[in-house]
């Protein structure tokens, strides 16, 4: 949460929005309600291939920001992407997939200057109604991560600006402003210039929301960063009913990972926190888990089963799937990790990027006298 997401992760996002709005959706769980009588694969199967060949074609940031790098790769990426877009509309019609989530893909055909797309979006964008708005979005976000300098990404905010002004009632632009504000390259000024529309000119309480959340967002972030340079003591109950405190480990350095065991990413980190326990255990290295789960008999079980992961993990009982410490502290995504050094003092609230260069360096440090 505290990167803003790539083009390739908004693809993603779209990616994904077809398979876990299939797998809601009750028709879907019934094969024969999914697939076509031509015997073709299920959507959802279809779905996720189409995916993984776009990611295939989209294999970095540069495939889509490089203006070299899209002219040269032309041919290869719309093909893909006119693919994903006609699956994403087929689930739509089956009422399998959000009706917003082909927008990312008309954005980066525009981006492409696919023509057919363009000009569609561009009558679109001329008519009335929510339609209007996301085609408009399709094609300003276009221009935004098109644009080379702050002069083309000021003036795609502009035309936003100008049209949440004639549409402040719209929930579309709503979207149209969170897509500016996640897409790379832009700048605090910029982000600024679109929050101040959804804040002050939309008027739908979308807009309400979508406020809300960011400020909730950026104060979140505002706590994290407050965090670094002071001491913190962490302390509870576990999920095997113990307590434990990380005052009882002072003279050592100590790894905060916030996790769950539903959170994808967190269970894909797990064989590198046990690998960095084993390598440093001896020398002073302690592991302390934040556990996000809503059953404290999903963490032990889940812990039963791993080899190498004997530290201890906080939970509290009716915590609802987030641990109160991480609601205390700021933490809004995992997983996230700590670190603190062997004075008891925080020196990385974003250590889960760089947890294995900076546990020896803060190994090293002299542990203060007791």
């Amino acid at each position: 949460m505290r990167l803003a997401p790539s083009t390739l992760a908004l693809l993603a996002a779209a990616l994904l929005a077809g398979p876990a709005a299939a797998q809601e959706a009750p028709a879907a769980e019934a094969p024969a309600a999914d697939a076509p009588a031509t015997g073709a694969a299920p959507l959802p199967e279809r779905l996720q291939a189409a995916g993984a060949e776009l990611r295939q074609v989209l294999a970095s940031p540069d495939a889509v920001l490089d203006p070299e790098q899209r002219e040269a790769n032309r041919d290869r990426v719309v093909p893909a992407i006119l693919k994903m877009r006609g699956l994403l509309s087929e689930g739509i019609e089956a009422g399998m997939v959000p009706p917003a989530a082909t927008g990312e893909f008309d954005m980066m055909l525009a981006l492409y200057e696919h023509e057919e797309t363009v000009e569609r979006l561009e009558a679109e964008a001329e008519a009335e109604g929510p339609a209007a708005d996301g085609a408009f979005g399709s094609l300003v976000a276009a221009d935004a991560l098109a644009a080379t300098d702050d002069a083309g990404r000021d003036a795609a905010v502009g035309r936003f600006a100008d049209r949440a002004a004639e549409r402040p009632d719209s929930e579309a632009l709503v979207g149209v402003g969170g897509m500016l504000m996640s897409l790379p390259g832009m700048g605090e000024a910029q982000r600024e210039r679109v929050m101040a529309v959804l804040d002050e000119t939309l008027t739908s309480e979308g807009a309400a929301r979508v406020v809300a959340g960011m400020k909730a967002e950026s104060e979140a972030e505002g706590k994290l960063d407050a965090l670094v340079g002071q001491p913190l003591v962490l302390a509870g109950t576990t999920a095997d009913g113990g307590t434990v405190s990380t005052a009882d480990w002072k003279g050592k350095v100590v790894l905060v990972d916030f996790w769950a065991t539903w959170c994808g990413p967190c269970i894909a980190e797990l064989p590198k926190v046990k690998k960095a326990y084993a390598d440093y255990k001896d020398q002073g290295l302690e592991v302390l888990g934040v556990s996000c789960d809503a059953s404290a008999e999903d963490v032990t079980s889940f812990v039963a089963d791993q080899d190498g992961m004997p530290w201890p993990n906080l939970f509290e009982e009716g915590q609802d799937g987030w641990h109160p410490l991480a609601t205390e502290l700021g933490v809004r995504a995992i997983p996230t990790m700590f670190l603190i050094d062997r004075a008891g003092i925080v020196r990385s609230v974003t250590a889960r990027e760089d947890y294995k260069e900076l546990i020896p360096v803060l190994l090293a440090e002299e542990a203060p006298s007791m």
